[in-house]
């Protein structure tokens, strides 16, 4: 039997799933794609176990034999080779022929034999599960680009290998709104949006899976589906299934709902360009940008040993209060580079007559907000 597709439909397909494959996995089932045909859909999987994405694309694509009795086309193949070489055929009609443990993938005169993998060793997505983790414990829609926008409000605080696994993802908690918390221990993201949703659970996503998720959503919905030990998100025709940090989560509302004992409001590009600039001057991965509140201004600088930098810029102040404090220059430009509101609000947190944290925050709702710690002198 063989399948007969166009070039542009397939490469699509493997588009949407190759991010999930491991090319250079011990196992060898797991350097392939899984693909299914039947009289209705063609479906391509790529998994490595911890994350898996399957495309689907309905449609009349299986031609067989009077001969052949199989209802349907399984093959597992090398996807690093499978999708070279539809990227380097034209757009067009190609086939897929599968015959004694061979795929013959030809378009015009030329013609591919590549040997298939063992379909049956391709890891199921309930395989590993019992019966209490493939209970579902929650299940809600969201649109995507809502979805979107909360996940790049956050990941960058995410750590990515922290002895602390639960800090390496990002933190979904659901009730009647679905929360999201990015942090690695010096600096926290967070925002949210309503949901229609009764339940409360909150789950880990580890940060390595995050851009395989934003690469899937594109308009219209997102339905998502919560297991104790698995998160499936489904979009259109396009399901991606990731396995969760089993961590439990931080408290993370203790940090968010610190006492405040102060804030003032400044422009946030001129207080973005006075950080971009104080920037020019760092000369190690963890930089510090000194900041001198007095009266109605705000001082942005650094002082080193043979260079220094020095600029104001004007605030609107809620209290006559002056402080000094030195904040991590990538953590304030992340944060400052997400919030879409022209003016921002700091809000600073003392802990014994010590600032512990300062927290950047706009109108828009669902900016949330951005919490940074100081830095040692």
């Amino acid at each position: 039997m063989k399948i007969v597709i166009e070039r542009n439909t397939l490469s699509d397909l493997i588009s949407n799933v190759i991010g999930a494959v491991s090319k250079n996995h011990y196992i060898e089932v797991l350097r392939c794609l899984l693909i299914e045909c039947d009289d209705q859909c063609l479906s391509i999987t790529g998994s490595n176990i911890a994350v898996t994405i399957t495309a689907k694309s309905a449609g009349s694509y299986l031609f067989k034999n009077n001969d052949e009795v199989d209802q349907r086309f399984i093959c597992a193949l090398d996807a690093v080779k499978l999708n070279s070489i539809v990227k380097n055929y034209k757009k067009g009609s190609m086939s897929l022929e599968l015959k004694d443990g061979f795929v013959t993938v030809k378009q015009g005169r030329s013609t591919f034999k590549i040997k298939s993998n063992d379909a049956s060793h391709y890891p199921a997505e309930d395989e590993t599960s019992n019966e209490q983790t493939r209970k579902v414990v929650d299940t809600f829609s969201i649109e995507c680009a809502v979805l979107s926008d909360l996940i790049n409000k956050t990941q960058r605080s995410a750590a990515v290998s922290d002895v602390r696994n639960y800090l390496n993802g990002l933190c979904f908690s659901f009730s009647n709104n679905l929360k999201m918390y990015g942090t690695n221990g010096h600096t926290l993201s967070h925002a949210f949006t309503a949901i229609n949703n009764q339940t409360e659970h909150s789950t880990i996503i580890a940060k390595s899976m995050i851009p395989l998720l934003l690469k899937i959503l594109n308009d219209g919905e997102c339905s998502i589906t919560a297991y104790m030990n698995r998160v499936v998100f489904d979009i259109n025709d396009i399901k991606l299934t990731c396995t969760v940090i089993n961590e439990k989560t931080p408290d993370y509302d203790r940090l968010i709902n610190s006492s405040y004992i102060d804030a003032f409001s400044v422009n946030k590009e001129q207080i973005t360009d006075a950080v971009r600039l104080a920037a020019t001057l760092r000369d190690g991965d963890f930089f510090g940008v000194c900041f001198t509140k007095k009266d109605n201004v705000l001082d942005v600088y650094v002082s080193k040993e043979n260079n220094s930098f020095d600029d104001c810029v004007e605030i609107e102040s809620l209290s006559d209060n002056q402080f000094d404090t030195k904040l991590n220059v990538d953590y304030i430009l992340n944060a400052l580079s997400v919030l879409d509101g022209e003016t921002v609000t700091f809000m600073v947190a003392d802990n014994n007559g010590t600032i512990s944290s300062i927290c950047l925050k706009t109108n828009e709702e669902r900016d949330g907000l951005h919490i940074i710690m100081p830095m040692r002198n």
